[in-house]
Parts: C-alpha cells; structure tokens; sequence
C-alpha cells in the first residue's frame, strides 16, 4: 500500500473479506487510520469487533509482532528474487509448514487440506497415483472399443447363459438399469438384465410387441466332402449284393442235394 489512509485501508480489507469470508475480530494498534470514524463505522456494519491494544505497548498484541519477527528472518535468508518474488516465497512456506501448537498447517486449518508443495513430487499421492493409471487403462480400453449406444426400446440380441435355447435370444430393451446396465423382454425366457457387452444391436428382427415371429440370421451351412456321400452309396449297396449271392448259392445247392438223398435212398434199398 503506498497510502494508509482509512479508505484505502477499506479497499484492502474489502479484497480479503470477499475472499475469505467477514471476520469475528480485528486488533489493530492506535493509530489514526484505525481509530477514525469511518473505519469504525465500517467496523460496525459489518459485524466485526474492533479492539485496539494499549498505547506504545506491543506486547499486547503479541501475535502480530511474532509474525512480523518470523517474516524480517525469512527476508534475511531468502538471497534471491525481488522484493514481492521473497514475500510469495516466504508465504508458500509457511502456510504449508505445520504449527508447533496446533500441529496442522495453517492451510490446512484454513482449507481442510495440505497445498501441493515441491516435496509432493518427492513422494506421490497414492489416491492421485491409482486415478492415474486408471485414466491410462480407460484410455487403452477405449481405442478398442465400439462405440454402442443402446436405448429403451432397441431391437436386440441377448445372450442367453441357460442350457435351454439358443446361445442368443432376441428381444427389446424395455428398461435402463445403469449406465451399461439393461433390462430386455425376450421372446421365450422373459424379461432379463444384461450387460451391455452381452447385448447386440440388430436392424432387423423382433417387434416392439414381441408377438410376431422372428427369423434369425443365416447360419452358413456346415460343408461335406463329397466322397463321404460316395462311399455312404458304396457301402449301402454292399449288404443286398451279398444277400442276393447267398440266395444263387442256396439256389444251386438245392438240386446237388435231391441228389444226394435220391442215391442215399437207392443204397439203403440195395
């Protein structure tokens, strides 16, 4: 401030108090500016009690002088920078650096929370680590992935984990339980609920009413060699030939027999 007249003194306390919110209490010194009647005043509007310590006695507000001695020291210390590049120094320092009797920070009785230092990157946050890698596997994950937008009412292909049926029932989305989550009316086992990787999208098939039929896609037929067919024919064919043998063989062998017995017969008469 190059000025510190009570107006000017308003303006400032005006650019803190819209960041930090009206405070309880003020302990000034006794000098002209804070004892005027227009900084008073303003005291008074806004709620805030104004108490001025005792005349050429500093010890009375203790507080202020031991934050001016902590500040002349850091100065001291601090080689390099300009006058107000010290001052941010000095000011990151100790807002991060914990009190002797509160044993917090003063940002984080301020904030409810430590500010990022430069001794964060010496030791990373375990949360900030996992967040991490779990934005690199998304990103992974979605460069493969299809980009599937399912609505109630879709026409759909669901997965179907029974022993009985199809291994994909069609059906229609009626209902959205989560963001990948879906509740399907099937044509023959009711309404399921679904994942969206257990779901297909199809143009064309079931109706809104699940009552019509519906024709499902063209499996390609399981090819056969030829040549099995051949020799199925071939081996057919063999048992009526064989039966057809047997039968001219006992055929030929009927009159060789009358034969026998008609000389058999002859010799018992001799």
């Amino acid at each position: 401030m190059n000025k510190i007249t009570a107006s000017d003194t308003i303006l400032e306390l005006r650019d803190i108090f819209s960041t930090l919110g009206l405070p309880e209490i003020i302990v000034t010194d006794n000098g002209p500016t804070f004892t005027s009647f227009q900084f008073r005043s303003f005291m008074s509007k806004n709620g805030i009690k104004h108490v001025t310590v005792s005349p050429y006695h500093p010890s009375s507000n203790g507080l202020a002088e031991r934050s001016v001695q902590t500040f002349k020291k850091a100065m001291i210390k601090i080689k390099t920078g300009s006058l107000k590049e010290k001052v941010c120094k000095f000011l990151t320092k100790y807002r991060c650096t914990p009190h002797s009797t509160t044993s917090l920070s003063p940002a984080e009785l301020l904030f409810n929370r430590n500010i990022k230092t430069h001794l964060d990157l010496l030791h990373p946050c375990l949360h900030d680590n996992v967040l991490q890698h779990q934005s690199n596997q998304k990103s992974y994950h979605d460069k493969h992935a299809k980009d599937r937008e399912i609505c109630v009412g879709d026409n759909v292909f669901v997965q179907n984990f029974s022993h009985r049926g199809d291994k994909w029932l069609p059906g229609v989305v009626c209902e959205s339980t989560g963001p990948l989550s879906f509740k399907v009316k099937t044509t023959s086992h009711g309404i399921v609920r679904r994942h969206q990787d257990q779901i297909r999208l199809t143009v064309t098939g079931v109706s809104d009413t699940i009552g019509l039929p519906f024709v499902p896609p063209v499996e390609e037929p399981y090819l056969v060699d030829q040549s099995l067919h051949e020799e199925r024919e071939i081996i057919e064919k063999l048992p009526n030939s064989h039966t057809q043998d047997e039968n001219e063989t006992t055929v030929g062998k009927q009159p060789l027999l009358a034969e026998q017995e008609e000389s058999k017969t002859g010799n018992e008469l001799l």
